[in-house]
């Protein structure tokens, strides 16, 4: 072996051993690290803190899901007071066309400003906006007030999603999207059951004013 080959060699041995020593060859082992040992490093929320977030996050999920079937059952009655039934399926559509237009935008919201402040802000829009729809004089204001209504909703529904991917261990994920999935069912069952009672009873504007 030449000179020339055996000072190449120790040269890039050199090498390597500084860029391993370098924080940022650290920082880049650490990123390397298979999902079970980044998992193994991380510290998850166990006990009562963990159940209320759990209880706080299902009932977001609940009431962001339950506002379609309750709605859709209590058309008749809203039309029967504000006028303009065939402008009904517009109350449907306006919270949809709210809800999936800015669903991811707001996963990307929470990278930036956190997921804490981004998830009371989307409640707070859901609130205010549900109260806006119980308070509506018109169908045309119903159906602005559903828009901003569907944005709070769709926000609610990805800081959940996002939230609970982080909140627990990937060997949990089982446990608890399916306590997740199962308040998303009952709101799809109990929706119409509800918008019924409701309207029957008292005033559709009730409906809203629940949230």
């Amino acid at each position: 072996m030449s000179s020339n080959d055996q000072e190449q060699k120790q040269d890039t041995a050199s090498i390597t051993n500084e860029v391993v020593q370098t924080p940022q060859a650290v920082e880049q082992a650490i990123l390397g690290a298979t999902s079970k040992e980044y998992e193994d490093q991380q510290h998850y929320l166990q006990g009562v803190r963990l159940y209320l977030i759990m209880v706080s996050l299902c009932l977001c999920l609940f009431l962001t899901n339950l506002e379609i079937p309750i709605v859709t059952t209590s058309l008749i009655g809203i039309t029967d007071d504000l006028g303009d039934f065939n402008k009904a399926s517009w109350v449907i559509s306006s919270y949809l066309l709210g809800y999936v237009g800015v669903l991811i935008i707001f996963s990307k919201l929470s990278d930036v400003f956190g997921r804490k402040s981004i998830l009371i802000f989307v409640v707070l829009i859901f609130i205010i906006f549900s109260g806006a729809c119980g308070a509506a004089q018109t169908i045309e204001q119903l159906i602005v007030f559903r828009a901003f209504q569907g944005i709070g909703g769709a926000g609610n529904y990805s800081l959940s999603a996002v939230i609970l991917v982080e909140l627990v261990p990937s060997n949990k994920y089982a446990k608890y999207t399916t306590i997740v999935s199962l308040f998303y069912s009952l709101s799809l069952l109990l929706g119409p059951i509800f918008g019924g009672l409701i309207t029957q009873n008292t005033t559709w504007r009730w409906i809203f004013l629940l949230k």
